[in-house]
């Protein structure tokens, strides 16, 4: 989530998958778009982040378990918030009972993978028009 709308969406087929995945987005995906967030925040004059007033290690990591649970909660809201989409799909690939499809909507864009109709694998993105439209 950034400016409280979708960036995208990342499904992996394992724990260990998603663990060697997540660097590359961040560093080429969803790093970018939250660094040009934050170079718009810092122009905007908006307000610094506040650091967690914690004094001991226990308060700290209750600091941060509050935050972790409010931060779940923004991405849920923000979730209740994004538009209902229909993709157009098309199949690009096949490999036994493995297939790549494209989906493309108005707003999200991406491609996902299904074994036997189930999908195993799925990088959808918000498309910049969608994150640049008033919130």
């Amino acid at each position: 989530m950034t400016q409280d709308k979708l960036v995208g969406v990342e499904i992996a087929p394992s724990v260990a998958y998603f663990r060697e995945l997540w660097m590359p987005l961040v560093c080429f995906c969803y790093g970018v778009a939250a660094m040009y967030v934050e170079q718009m925040r810092l122009k905007d004059k908006a307000p610094q982040p506040i650091p967690f007033a914690a004094h001991t290690l226990t308060q700290l990591r209750q600091h941060l378990h509050q935050s972790r649970l409010e931060k779940q909660e923004q991405v849920r809201y923000g979730l209740a918030q994004t538009p209902v989409e229909t993709f157009n799909v098309q199949e690009e690939e096949r490999f036994c009972d493995f297939r790549l499809k494209t989906a493309l909507g108005k707003n999200f864009a991406g491609q996902f993978v299904e074994e036997s109709g189930q999908v195993v694998y799925a990088s959808l993105f918000a498309k910049p028009e969608y994150l640049s439209q008033a919130g």
